[in-house]
């Protein structure tokens, strides 16, 4: 090949964005089907994995304050998968179970008026509540737990508790402003009580 028509093919290549990484090469005949979602995802080329973008820990810190957190809303697991074609009509249902809150006279976070005996164990500092603005602006919650890591800074939580798609797009956002409290306690009535690890 020569320079001039590698330099060719690139011409003719569309530009990656911000918004789209590099279209996927050509698929051999015989190779495994480009699209492992079934088709749920359609045949655009443009899907695939991405990053979120850089987040700023103290500004989230900050946002948080413990009026936002009361007021957030503990985040339900999808009810449906959005169509890649957009229209509510054609969301795909998921089929998981629903379940009775484990937590007697607790509300939609579990969070009930009994004595917490088991706050100062260990098991207690990796488990907590992780704070977020969701994809459409709406503060919300989710249970999250700490991972061992090199930087300290990992906790795992569920995919829709980080990403979302706002009502009426098939386009999803990564949340924002995310605040890890670890065995927060949205009942107790000091700082020191509700955050007994900080955050």
């Amino acid at each position: 090949m020569t320079t001039l028509a590698a330099l060719a093919g690139l011409a003719f290549a569309p530009p990656a964005t911000a918004d789209r990484p590099p279209a996927p090469g050509p698929v051999r005949a015989g190779a495994a089907d480009p699209d492992p979602s079934g088709g749920l995802l359609g045949r655009d080329p443009w899907w695939g994995a991405e990053s979120s973008p850089l987040m700023r820990p103290e500004r989230a810190v900050r946002y948080w304050t413990p009026g936002k957190q009361a007021k957030a809303s503990p985040v339900d697991l999808p009810r449906s998968a959005p169509s890649p074609h957009g229209g509510a009509r054609s969301a795909r249902p998921y089929s998981v179970p629903t379940a009775k809150r484990l937590t007697p006279g607790g509300d939609d976070n579990g969070y009930a008026r009994v004595p917490r005996p088991y706050t100062g164990a260990a098991n207690s500092r990796i488990s907590g509540r992780l704070f977020f603005v969701n994809a459409f602006g709406q503060g919300d919650s989710c249970s999250a737990s700490v991972v061992r890591s090199a930087t300290g800074l990992l906790i795992v939580t569920a995919a829709h508790c980080v990403y979302g798609v706002p009502p009426g797009s098939v386009v999803g956002r990564w949340h924002s402003n995310f605040a890890f409290v670890p065995a927060y306690d949205g009942r107790a009535e000091s700082v020191r009580r509700r955050e007994p690890y900080g955050r």
